[in-house]
């Protein structure tokens, strides 16, 4: 049988901001519906990692295909969650208008269409927020704007779907809610989720990615507290950790 292309294929990769490197030799595939998580510590490279991705950053060494293609050309092919929306909230933009922003690709003549409003609703009616449609963006809770937020990345049709810290900021009963969600959303795309809560991302995901400048893969199941120490050089606690990492990061070397 012929081998699957990975939806997403990075080659000794490596990125620096001026003369500090960010990442160094990272090489991963990603295959279609896999689900994984990025985990590190801050400054790790994870980020910037994402952006590559995104195909918002060109690595200076190595190469990265999406889809079989640069970053550039398959980004309208991505639904792209981010931590934290910049927007001014004194401006009068509603729910729909947030997720619409989802459909910006497929703009004629200015103005979006009412295919474009017909899938922006149902992406809001999947992560059951499409009553909230008319309501002011500014006004929900942190629970109901991060759903928008991930209906907008959904509204774009995506093939992969990166959530950047979906459940931040949310109560545990929303985290729980977010949990189902991404179950669901797992079964139909492609899913790599940032998150500090290993606890919460191993019920999902099949693989953890851990950035620290490289990139070193384990399986859910290989998720003890003794290789959790070791990634970190601390002592992490599975339900919620908070980037604890020694000075000298990781101890282990990247794979490929």
């Amino acid at each position: 049988m012929p081998l699957k292309t990975p939806v997403i294929q990075c080659d000794q990769v490596s990125f620096s901001y001026g003369e500090v490197p960010i990442l160094t030799d990272v090489s991963f595939a990603i295959q279609k519906l896999d689900a994984v998580a990025m985990v590190g510590p801050n400054g790790g490279g994870k980020s910037t990692l994402l952006k590559v991705i995104l195909g918002l950053l060109r690595p200076q060494q190595g190469t990265i295909q999406v889809l079989g293609m640069s970053p550039q050309q398959a980004r309208s092919k991505i639904g792209y969650m981010p931590q934290h929306l910049q927007y001014d909230p004194s401006f009068p933009v509603s729910a729909l208008d947030v997720v619409l922003m989802g459909r910006v690709h497929s703009i004629r003549w200015g103005r979006y269409g009412d295919d474009d409003r017909q899938i922006a609703m149902q992406s809001m009616a999947e992560l059951a927020v499409d009553g909230l449609a008319s309501r002011s963006f500014n006004s929900l809770s942190g629970g109901q704007r991060q759903r928008i937020l991930i209906a907008r990345a959904l509204a774009c049709e995506p093939e992969i779907l990166l959530l950047d810290e979906p459940t931040a900021n949310v109560d545990p009963a929303v985290e729980l809610q977010f949990f189902e969600i991404l179950k669901r959303l797992a079964s139909k795309v492609t899913v790599l989720t940032v998150s500090h809560d290993l606890g919460f991302v191993s019920q999902v995901v099949s693989r953890v990615f851990c950035v620290n400048r490289q990139v070193r893969v384990h399986p859910t199941s290989e998720l003890t507290g003794e290789l959790i120490r070791e990634m970190y050089g601390g002592d992490i606690r599975m339900v919620r950790h908070d980037h604890c990492c020694s000075e000298q990061g990781h101890s282990h070397a990247d794979i490929r």
